[in-house]
């Protein structure tokens, strides 16, 4: 096509036959139907039908957050607790650890991954994915979610790799491409639930550390001074570090915290106590 004397190249994604709706010199205007293409597989892609269902509002809640919303909410204000905002953090230990054992948690967060892909999502294998989902979700047993977890990210990580393995060899490596974001979210959860949890537990731990490591052993004045003698050009990395010791207080009581709830992880995920311990916690 030829607009504003630039050339326009129209790529299909499928392969098929091209018919012109109008021929070449033509006067056209917005919206004008240039050809069509008949596909070789119409199967290949998406296609938009009227809704024949009916909706059911009743099912859902609008003031019910996810699973997956309590827990970037609980994770996001348990950061700003180490970073030195004074939020009371009992309650938000409490929301993350509640969505960190979840299995919801998981199908919350691939269903999430699954949506920002879009058109560029295959049908078929979207709803391959989804009927996996809702399987686990609708034989879900309060206690099991560890050992569904267990079963389902393999599950989900093999219907993907079949899917990529079935389409022609041309378009494996664009598919694998596309569906890295899911792939990345799934190898999150491979290890399983309670390891998911130490890492993000850890990564608050570590938060704390990033912070009080230029204080400890030295005096507040004398490891501010450290900081802008280590900082010249970066002084916005020394207030925040100053302004988070500020409250040392109440981030250390998180960190009691966090560390009790480790204790407890075996009984919270019904998981077998960890004989060896993982690097994550080398904190």
């Amino acid at each position: 096509a030829e607009a504003m004397k630039m050339l326009i190249t129209i790529k299909a994604g499928e392969a098929g036959q091209v018919f012109h709706a109008l021929q070449p010199g033509s006067i056209i205007n917005q919206g004008d139907l240039l050809a069509n293409l008949k596909l070789k597989d119409p199967s290949k892609v998406k296609k938009i039908d009227k809704f024949k269902g009916k909706l059911d509002y009743a099912e859902s809640s609008a003031g019910a957050p996810s699973t997956l919303e309590k827990f970037r909410a609980a994770e996001k204000a348990l950061q700003l607790v180490m970073d030195g905002y004074v939020i009371e953090p009992e309650p938000q230990v409490q929301a993350l650890l509640g969505a960190l054992a979840s299995v919801r948690l998981v199908t919350g967060d691939v269903a999430a991954s699954l949506s920002a892909l879009g058109n560029k999502l295959p049908t078929e294998l979207d709803e391959q994915l989804q009927a996996a989902m809702s399987k686990v979700l609708n034989e879900h047993l309060d206690g099991e979610d560890t050992k569904e977890v267990a079963k389902l990210v393999p599950e989900l990580n093999a219907l993907i790799d079949d899917y990529i393995e079935s389409q022609y060899e041309v378009k494996r490596d664009g598919l694998r491409a596309t569906l890295a974001p899911t792939k990345a979210v799934l190898a999150k959860y491979a290890a399983g639930l309670r390891e998911h949890a130490i890492v993000v537990v850890c990564a608050l731990l570590r938060r704390f550390l990033d912070v009080e490591t230029s204080f400890a052993g030295s005096s507040t004045d004398q490891a501010i001074a450290a900081l802008l003698k280590a900082n010249p050009d970066s002084l916005d990395n020394v207030y925040k570090a100053a302004f988070a010791h500020e409250q040392l207080e109440l981030r250390t009581s998180l960190c009691l915290s966090l560390l009790r709830q480790l204790f407890s992880f075996p009984e919270r995920f019904s998981v077998e106590p960890l004989r060896e311990l993982p690097p994550e916690l080398d904190v």
